[in-house]
């Protein structure tokens, strides 16, 4: 899940389609959004606002690729280290809601119990 709700990146994006700045000045391509680069290019482009990169690192495929699969491994390790801090708050949860019977699937039923007749 991208969290982009109530999230300065969010603000960005609506100044960028609201053409409320021409120019967007970034320290690095990461630093503004993980995933998706190439969308705010063009959201950029499409909206005439002048995209800056301060730290424009000249990669190769292959060096774009590994960055781009450490950004991933980064980014869904640190929501796993987050999950962390509530694991005592959703195990106590656990305990205390009993666990529910799950409804018979119809292939389960019995033949005397199937509510179509046999012939």
């Amino acid at each position: 899940m991208i969290k982009t709700q109530g999230d300065p990146f969010q603000s960005i994006l609506e100044r960028i389609v609201r053409q409320d700045i021409q120019r967007l000045v970034v320290a690095h391509r990461d630093r503004l959004c993980r995933f998706g680069w190439e969308l705010v290019e063009w959201l950029c482009k499409y909206n005439a606002v002048q995209l800056v990169v301060l730290n424009e690192q000249q990669l190769s495929p292959e060096q774009e690729l590994v960055q781009d699969m450490l950004s991933i491994i980064h980014c869904f390790s640190s929501r796993l280290y987050g999950l962390r801090k509530y694991r005592k708050e959703i195990t106590s949860k656990v305990r205390e809601e009993p666990l529910q019977k799950k409804p018979e699937c119809p292939a389960e039923q019995s033949q005397e119990d199937s509510p179509v007749p046999r012939t």
